[in-house]
């Protein structure tokens, strides 16, 4: 008899690596004895394998079932830092449109994959174990990402992955009748009801500061495809609405920057807006989706949508800009307007070198030494009062692998050069990787239930200094 696959994900779904992702076949064969599975990702019709071969031994209870989980197989290709952002794009540059921030991680955070299963049996001529490598059971294909919701979110609205009510359903932004204001981005920042049934995320956001979103917009057919809005104002009503028709249908992970800094990079604005954007007070940031199948294309809104409110005050002494990867796999920036300090330490390697019999008398032929020094930036932080939604998000950047800081390029105020003036303008900001000291972490409660968050870090690349 042949391999049947009885649970497996569904074709095209998306999946997390972070939860198992589960197979169950049987093979009733008499002469079997295991199973052998395969992984595979695929780029264009190539299929690349992915760790080793894995035995499958039958279940105690029902000795024709094989169980297996490819979650950890799969979790080891959808590894990526903020460096990995496609076509080289740097978050903190200037972009020559705003469409340019637009990118789609395809084999970067998600890969399309399947699982193949092999026969393992006792060949009665030979008396040996073979496998039956030439007539594998073939899974459906699917897409893994790593990332998952929160645990509320976890316990109340999932129930598998890759199948219907599955850990990422509620994050693809394909039109679904009456689900148009409860899709969500790949983010755990706060919502919040407004306008009736609108669900809302509401941004403070300072006029230097970029912004990035994350979200899956997969296969919208037999509708109409996606479309990124901004619609900015001032307090009398709409200025201008900016609309960016470049989203497009795919099952891998998209991002694009929507900060006011990005805004007044990447867009041109109209007279109403005023030069630099100056008249713009607030702006909103929508995804819209196609609800037709013909006769032209009606959008509307098929997520929370973000509320951005320009800041325009002078920055405070404590200021600092944090990007950290989220539980589901995008990247969220936050603001601490608190206090900080900032020391240098130096992180002495010693060694011991013989001084012979014959030199013990020469001063440079001395013993002890240090024999490598490293510089690291330390910084004490505390946060500025939070709210305890807010509060709850920005723990979420104490807990993240990945978490990087913005750095000012000034490195055209120490040499007068073009050049260095050139990479300034094209590259105000860096975001360098940080150590979080996780036994530093505080949270301090105040009487009118606001919180602070007090914490220590490194910058994870240390100045260097010659060795001895």
């Amino acid at each position: 008899m042949a391999i049947t696959i009885n649970f497996e994900p569904n074709a095209d779904s998306i999946v997390s690596t972070l939860v198992p992702i589960h197979f169950k076949c049987t093979e009733m064969t008499a002469n079997t004895t295991n199973l052998i599975a395969r992984c595979y990702y695929i780029i264009g019709v190539t299929e690349y394998q992915v760790g080793g071969d894995y035995r499958l031994a039958p279940t105690l209870a029902y000795p024709d079932l094989f169980n297996f989980d490819a979650s950890e197989i799969f979790n080891t290709i959808t590894k990526y830092t903020l460096n990995d952002m496609p076509n080289s794009l740097k978050l903190g540059s200037n972009t020559a449109a705003w469409s340019d921030t637009l990118q789609e991680w395809e084999n970067v955070s998600g890969y399309k994959v399947l699982v193949k299963f092999y026969r393992e049996y006792l060949d009665a001529a030979t008396g040996l174990i073979v496998v039956d490598w030439g007539s594998p059971e073939v899974s459906n294909s699917f897409y893994v990402h790593e990332g998952c919701p929160e645990t509320a979110w976890l316990d109340a609205h999932v129930s598998s992955n890759g199948l219907s009510g599955g850990v990422f359903d509620s994050f693809q932004l394909n039109w679904i009748s009456g689900t148009n204001s409860m899709k969500r981005w790949l983010t755990n920042y706060p919502i919040h009801f407004s306008d009736g049934n609108r669900i809302d995320s509401q941004v403070t956001i300072h006029e230097t500061e970029s912004y990035m979103l994350a979200w899956f917009s997969p296969d919208n057919s037999p509708y109409c495809g996606y479309s990124m809005v901004i619609t900015t104002y001032d307090a009398t009503g709409v200025l201008n609405t900016h609309t960016d028709t470049t989203v497009v249908d795919t099952p891998f992970m998209q991002t694009m920057f929507v900060g006011f800094r990005d805004i007044v990079s990447g867009l041109t604005a109209n007279v109403a807006e005023g030069t630099d954007f100056i008249n713009v007070t607030y702006y909103y940031v929508k995804m819209i989706v196609g609800t037709t199948t013909g006769g032209g294309c009606v959008q509307e809104t098929n997520a929370t949508r973000y509320i951005f409110i320009v800041d325009r005050s002078c920055l405070p002494k404590g200021y600092m800009r944090f990007c950290f990867k989220n539980m589901l796999g995008g990247y969220d920036m936050v603001s601490s307007k608190g206090s900080f300090i900032k020391r240098k330490r130096s992180r002495f390697v010693d060694f011991e070198q013989s001084l012979g019999y014959d030199q013990w008398y020469i001063p440079m032929a001395f013993g002890k030494s240090n024999w490598s020094n490293e510089n690291a930036t330390r910084y004490s932080i505390v946060t500025h009062n939070l709210k305890k939604e807010y509060a709850e998000h920005w723990a979420e950047l104490l807990q993240s692998t990945q978490v990087y800081m913005r750095v000012d390029n000034d490195s055209n105020q120490k040499v007068h050069n073009t050049t260095f003036d050139t990479n300034q303008e094209r590259q105000p900001y860096f975001y360098k990787p940080i150590q979080i000291d996780s036994g530093s972490s505080q949270i301090i409660k105040s009487t009118d239930n606001t919180y602070q968050f007090k914490f220590n870090f490194i910058v994870s690349v240390p100045q260097r200094t010659p060795r001895y």
